[in-house]
């Protein structure tokens, strides 16, 4: 308050003077909040905005300053949005093709152990394979199991004649003489087997 404001409340009636001094105190603290919301970090920005959207008349630097390089930013943004995007997309395609990679890598080598454990030949292995279609169940060692036991037992095959069919090492029972002549003449045994060999052979023919 200056010397001449001081002395000229000082002429003032009293009453007068009173309610000067307090209009003067209250626009005093309603600059003070002002100065205090236009600085502030957090809410200063928005006050303002709220001033120039209520008097666009008014110049404001820390405005005007922002609203002329917001359209660059924004761009720019964007193309770091699109960017990203971009790049999460492609991110996403290779651990799609990565897994699907292990995946059917997985899958043939669990076909391949199935398989060779179940000693499947190509008509087995396709048999395998419609199991799993039909069955929607990409389990090759559980299909091949199914296959096997459904699969046509074979009758057993007939022997040569080649060799005893019978083994009886000296022991109880009946001696099987092919097998006794086999230890005491050797020679006699192998001279007699390979006749009956060409024997069966000629009989067939």
């Amino acid at each position: 308050m200056s010397k001449i404001t001081a002395e000229a409340l000082a002429a003032l009636d009293p009453e007068v003077r009173t309610q000067v001094e307090n209009d003067i105190a209250l626009g005093q603290r309603a600059r003070n909040l002002l100065d205090k919301l236009w600085s502030d970090p957090k809410e200063g920005l928005a006050f303002k905005r709220k001033a120039k959207a209520i008097m666009p008349e008014l110049r404001i630097p820390d405005i005007e300053a922002i609203d002329s390089v917001a359209p660059v930013i924004e761009a720019q943004i964007g193309e770091v949005q699109t960017g990203l995007n971009k790049l999460i997309e492609r991110l996403d395609k290779q651990d799609t093709t990565a897994k699907e990679a292990r995946e059917t890598a997985d899958f043939e080598a669990a076909c391949a152990a199935a398989r060779k454990e179940y000693q499947l030949t190509d008509d087995g292995w396709n048999k395998v394979i419609e199991r799993m279609k039909a069955t929607n169940n990409p389990d090759p060692a559980a299909a091949a199991a199914w296959v096997t036991d459904h699969m046509p037992r074979q009758k057993p095959v007939g022997g040569s004649g080649f060799g005893p069919q019978k083994l009886n090492l000296f022991g109880a029972g009946k001696i099987d003489e092919d097998w006794k002549d086999l230890h005491t003449d050797p020679n006699a045994w192998f001279d007699k087997t390979v006749a009956g060999i060409l024997d069966e052979f000629n009989q067939a023919a």
